[in-house]
């Protein structure tokens, strides 16, 4: 990720994302990004992105990055490394 960049993150919160645990991912992510002082990336909900058998999923805005099975059990920064490894 380019540090001089802005970039989203969106968390899915469509019906099969939200019944797989998306806010707590999202709090998660959101934890982690304020931990490691990244202040280029937002975390936000978004509704459903169309791959609910894979759900939950996330997206990052401007990055080309999509996740999805995310698991809750995941250590956040185990997700956070994965999205924002070059941060």
């Amino acid at each position: 990720m380019d540090k001089s960049k802005k970039y989203k993150v969106k968390v899915c919160h469509g019906g099969s994302c939200r019944c797989n645990f998306a806010e707590e991912v999202k709090k998660n992510l959101e934890k982690e990004i304020v931990n490691k002082k990244i202040e280029n990336v937002e975390v936000e909900q978004s509704g459903c992105m169309g791959f609910c058998g894979q759900s939950p999923n996330i997206v990052v805005i401007d990055e080309e990055t999509y996740a999805s099975e995310v698991k809750t059990n995941l250590n956040p920064s185990t997700i956070a490394k994965e999205l924002f490894k070059d941060v």
